[in-house]
């Protein structure tokens, strides 16, 4: 910059003839001060040309205002009230907690409340599974006997066994309850609140106890930061795509549905979306069904209706690899053997088969140490490609 102020002057002496030091100084000040204006300008220019320097209002330029950064979401679930049968709970009730503040989105009822079954007893503890309970941890009755019982998830309760023994009937009371839809007033991951969490009241209502138990407040999610936003940019520029083909639809629903393992998109009827997907435990919850529908439909085109979009469990067939007459047939070996089929099926193994020559090459390349497989008989693993179906691998048998 000194460099082009020093320019300046001697262009300007030139120019006029005669040297003023203090007209001089005045205008080089100026042709300065614009010189830094125009030099942060071009400094913000180049920096928001680069997608791996932009900023977020400009990285969404760059996609052609195709695919816009994820905005922060709302945290919704449900909490249980206690309290005396037949006290109500208005819609609008608000309740707190040392990081938030939620609000009722209906009117309920307390009333007693009642789960029965047969409990089974280890080490003095009796577990009792009842589907879709809506209870926290509290209070109650186990065959007319007080304990406290402790919720583990939405099918499970615990509680002291005392007397019962493994198999037993038992009728498990609690204190009256109402489960209400809640929603946190403030969006983002500051809403999300677990199983047994506690909220209080913050207007007292008569008849109802003041702490408020969370089943699952989930779903709150902060805006999307810049890094994470160039990175989904970055993707997008290299291969070029709407927001809603199938690619995108993949990536948007394993981002917005973190516990899936696996997604694959078909389209059976022209203008319907179909989401096959599964989670680490080879299973799909209806949890994960709304969240997939909820995500898609985000960036879906706005005439589709949500009825279009569906999302399925594919069929999960496992696949057990025996080999027979493996030579050598040390320990090492085996397990060289057994870690590079893995490996194969570890790959997206969604309608897609292996055959035995595959299989077969891969064991017959299989070393460790010094030693090298020389024969074998492979007698199961292979798969054929089949609709719908997704091979799990189980393991290798060695015969």
């Amino acid at each position: 910059m000194n460099e082009i102020l020093n320019k300046l002057k001697v262009d300007f002496q030139y120019l006029t003839g005669f040297v003023y030091k203090g007209m001089i100084a005045s205008i080089g000040a100026g042709f300065a001060s614009r010189l830094a204006e125009f030099a942060s300008k071009l400094s913000f220019i180049e920096r928001n040309a680069f997608i791996s320097t932009a900023d977020k209002e400009y990285l969404y330029l760059q996609t052609g205002n195709l695919l816009p950064p994820n905005g922060a979401e709302t945290a919704e679930g449900y909490a249980v009230f206690y309290g005396d049968s037949g006290a109500v709970i208005p819609q609008g009730t608000q309740l707190k907690d040392d990081n938030g503040t939620f609000v009722t989105l209906a009117e309920a009822v307390i009333s007693t409340t009642t789960l029965s079954g047969n409990v089974t007893v280890e080490d003095g503890i009796a577990t009792l599974v009842y589907p879709s309970h809506e209870i926290t941890n509290c209070e109650g009755t186990v065959n007319g006997v007080s304990t406290d019982i402790t919720v583990i998830d939405t099918s499970t309760i615990q509680f002291k066994a005392g007397y019962l023994v493994d198999g037993e009937a038992v009728v498990v009371k609690t204190k009256n309850t109402a489960t209400v839809p809640i929603v946190a007033e403030d969006s983002g991951i500051i809403g999300n609140r677990d199983l047994n969490d506690v909220l209080q009241l913050k207007i007292t209502i008569d008849g109802v106890d003041k702490e408020v138990g969370v089943i699952l407040v989930a779903g709150g999610k902060d805006e999307e930061g810049v890094k994470d936003y160039r990175i989904r940019v970055q993707d997008f520029i290299r291969n070029p795509q709407s927001p809603f083909n199938d690619n995108n639809i993949e990536y948007v629903t394993k981002n917005s549905v973190r516990t899936l393992k696996y997604v694959w998109v078909e389209s059976p009827i022209e203008g319907e979306v179909q989401v096959v997907a599964l989670n680490e435990n080879y299973g799909l919850t209806a949890g994960e069904v709304e969240a997939i529908k909820v995500a898609v439909k985000a960036i879906a085109p706005a005439q589709m209706d949500t009825t279009a979009i569906s999302a399925v469990l594919p069929t999960v067939t496992s696949v057990q690899v025996v080999i027979e007459d493996l030579y050598p047939a040390s320990e090492g070996l085996q397990n060289e053997v057994e870690k590079n089929i893995k490996y194969i099926y570890e790959t997206d193994m969604y309608e897609k088969g292996i055959s035995s020559s595959l299989l077969e090459a891969t064991i017959y390349k299989t070393t460790s140490g010094a030693e090298e497989v020389e024969s074998f008989t492979l007698v199961s693993g292979n798969t054929v490609a089949t609709d719908n179906t997704f091979f799990k691998y189980t393991g290798t048998t060695f015969q």
